[in-house]
Protein backbone atom coordinates (compact mmCIF):
# COMPACT_ATOMS: atom_id res chain seq x y z
CA UNK A 1 0.00 0.00 0.00
CA UNK A 2 1.47 3.53 -0.97
CA UNK A 3 2.10 5.75 1.77
CA UNK A 4 -0.13 8.07 0.01
CA UNK A 5 -3.48 5.15 0.53
CA UNK A 6 -2.85 5.39 4.05
CA UNK A 7 -3.10 8.93 4.71
CA UNK A 8 -6.16 9.04 2.28
CA UNK A 9 -7.81 6.22 4.59
CA UNK A 10 -7.43 7.98 7.42
CA UNK A 11 -8.47 11.21 6.06
CA UNK A 12 -11.74 10.26 5.13
CA UNK A 13 -12.27 8.04 8.46
CA UNK A 14 -12.00 10.90 10.70
CA UNK A 15 -13.59 13.20 8.20
CA UNK A 16 -16.86 10.87 7.58
CA UNK A 17 -16.72 10.32 11.98
CA UNK A 18 -17.11 14.09 12.11
CA UNK A 19 -19.85 13.83 9.53
CA UNK A 20 -18.10 16.60 7.22
CA UNK A 21 -18.81 16.71 3.89
CA UNK A 22 -16.02 17.09 1.26
CA UNK A 23 -16.47 20.61 0.74
CA UNK A 24 -16.80 21.48 4.04
CA UNK A 25 -13.28 19.66 4.94
CA UNK A 26 -12.17 21.78 1.77
CA UNK A 27 -13.31 25.24 3.53
CA UNK A 28 -11.53 24.23 6.49
CA UNK A 29 -8.16 23.55 5.10
CA UNK A 30 -8.46 27.33 3.17
CA UNK A 31 -7.59 28.86 6.79
CA UNK A 32 -4.27 27.24 6.84
CA UNK A 33 -3.30 26.97 3.13
CA UNK A 34 -4.98 30.19 2.01
CA UNK A 35 -7.68 27.96 -0.38
CA UNK A 36 -9.63 25.76 -0.36
CA UNK A 37 -9.47 22.43 -1.95
CA UNK A 38 -12.83 21.13 -3.89
CA UNK A 39 -14.38 17.94 -2.91
CA UNK A 40 -12.78 16.26 -6.44
CA UNK A 41 -8.95 17.01 -4.91
CA UNK A 42 -10.33 15.89 -1.12
CA UNK A 43 -11.60 13.01 -2.96
CA UNK A 44 -8.24 12.30 -5.06
CA UNK A 45 -6.69 12.65 -1.60
CA UNK A 46 -8.69 9.53 0.42
CA UNK A 47 -8.25 7.19 -2.69
CA UNK A 48 -4.39 7.87 -2.48
CA UNK A 49 -4.51 9.40 -6.01
CA UNK A 50 -3.05 13.00 -4.28
CA UNK A 51 0.76 13.36 -3.51
CA UNK A 52 1.04 15.55 -0.13
CA UNK A 53 2.85 18.56 0.64
CA UNK A 54 4.15 19.18 4.20
CA UNK A 55 2.37 21.51 4.72
CA UNK A 56 -0.86 19.78 3.67
CA UNK A 57 -0.21 16.97 5.99
CA UNK A 58 0.44 19.72 8.54
CA UNK A 59 -2.98 21.73 7.70
CA UNK A 60 -4.99 18.08 7.89
CA UNK A 61 -3.18 17.63 11.53
CA UNK A 62 -4.58 20.87 12.62
CA UNK A 63 -8.02 20.98 10.99
CA UNK A 64 -8.43 17.75 12.82
CA UNK A 65 -6.74 18.03 16.21
CA UNK A 66 -4.34 14.77 15.18
CA UNK A 67 -0.97 14.38 15.39
CA UNK A 68 0.89 14.21 12.07
CA UNK A 69 1.72 10.54 13.04
CA UNK A 70 -1.57 9.41 12.86
CA UNK A 71 -1.93 9.73 9.22
CA UNK A 72 0.65 6.92 8.73
CA UNK A 73 -0.91 4.44 10.79
CA UNK A 74 -2.73 2.39 8.29
CA UNK A 75 -5.77 1.30 9.23
CA UNK A 76 -5.27 -2.91 8.18
CA UNK A 77 -3.32 -4.72 11.11
CA UNK A 78 -0.96 -5.92 8.75
CA UNK A 79 -0.23 -3.44 6.50
CA UNK A 80 3.02 -3.01 4.44
CA UNK A 81 4.20 0.48 2.79
CA UNK A 82 4.94 0.15 -0.85
CA UNK A 83 8.09 2.64 -0.98
CA UNK A 84 9.85 2.67 -4.41
CA UNK A 85 12.89 0.98 -3.89
CA UNK A 86 10.89 -1.74 -1.38
CA UNK A 87 8.16 -3.02 0.55
CA UNK A 88 8.57 -3.07 3.89
CA UNK A 89 6.12 -4.07 7.26
CA UNK A 90 4.30 -1.10 9.33
CA UNK A 91 5.95 -3.28 12.10
CA UNK A 92 9.22 -2.36 10.93
CA UNK A 93 8.82 1.47 11.09
CA UNK A 94 7.09 1.45 14.85
CA UNK A 95 10.17 1.84 16.53
CA UNK A 96 11.13 4.96 15.52
CA UNK A 97 9.27 6.71 12.31
CA UNK A 98 6.48 6.23 13.33
CA UNK A 99 5.74 7.10 16.78
CA UNK A 100 9.20 7.95 18.07
CA UNK A 101 11.64 5.68 20.28
CA UNK A 102 9.83 3.73 22.46
CA UNK A 103 10.02 -0.03 23.65
CA UNK A 104 9.07 -1.98 20.59
CA UNK A 105 7.22 -4.79 22.06
CA UNK A 106 4.85 -1.54 23.76
CA UNK A 107 4.31 0.59 20.11
CA UNK A 108 3.14 -2.80 18.57
CA UNK A 109 0.63 -3.10 21.74
CA UNK A 110 -0.36 0.29 21.23
CA UNK A 111 -0.84 0.18 17.65
CA UNK A 112 -2.76 -3.29 18.37
CA UNK A 113 -4.68 -2.13 20.13
CA UNK A 114 -5.39 1.47 18.27
CA UNK A 115 -6.19 -0.52 15.43
CA UNK A 116 -8.71 -3.09 17.31
CA UNK A 117 -10.40 0.00 18.44
CA UNK A 118 -10.46 1.68 15.20
CA UNK A 119 -11.83 -1.48 13.47
CA UNK A 120 -14.53 -1.72 16.33
CA UNK A 121 -15.41 1.88 15.38
CA UNK A 122 -15.66 1.58 11.81
CA UNK A 123 -17.91 -1.70 12.02
CA UNK A 124 -19.98 0.02 14.44
CA UNK A 125 -20.93 2.90 12.00
CA UNK A 126 -20.65 0.46 9.49
CA UNK A 127 -23.70 -1.04 11.60
CA UNK A 128 -25.53 2.12 12.29
CA UNK A 129 -25.58 3.38 8.66
CA UNK A 130 -27.11 0.31 7.82
CA UNK A 131 -29.75 0.71 10.41
CA UNK A 132 -30.24 4.10 9.46
CA UNK A 133 -30.87 2.80 5.53
CA UNK A 134 -33.26 0.37 6.85
CA UNK A 135 -35.39 2.87 8.67
CA UNK A 136 -35.45 5.07 5.74
CA UNK A 137 -36.49 2.55 3.04
CA UNK A 138 -39.61 1.63 6.18
CA UNK A 139 -40.40 5.04 6.47
CA UNK A 140 -40.69 5.42 2.62
CA UNK A 141 -42.29 2.29 2.17
CA UNK A 142 -45.08 3.94 4.85
CA UNK A 143 -45.13 7.17 3.26
CA UNK A 144 -46.03 5.78 -0.47
CA UNK A 145 -48.67 3.03 1.60
CA UNK A 146 -50.37 6.55 3.10
CA UNK A 147 -50.35 8.31 -0.28
CA UNK A 148 -51.85 5.01 -1.57
CA UNK A 149 -55.08 4.90 0.99
CA UNK A 150 -55.82 8.69 0.73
Amino acid sequence: MKVSEVVGQRLRAVREYLGLSQAELGRRLAAYLGRPWFPQAVSEAEHGRRQFTAEELLALAAVFDKPLSWFFLPLEKDAVYDFPARSVPVGELLDGPLIGRVEANGAQALLAEALDITHTAIDFAKRMHARANAIVDVAEKLSVREEGEE
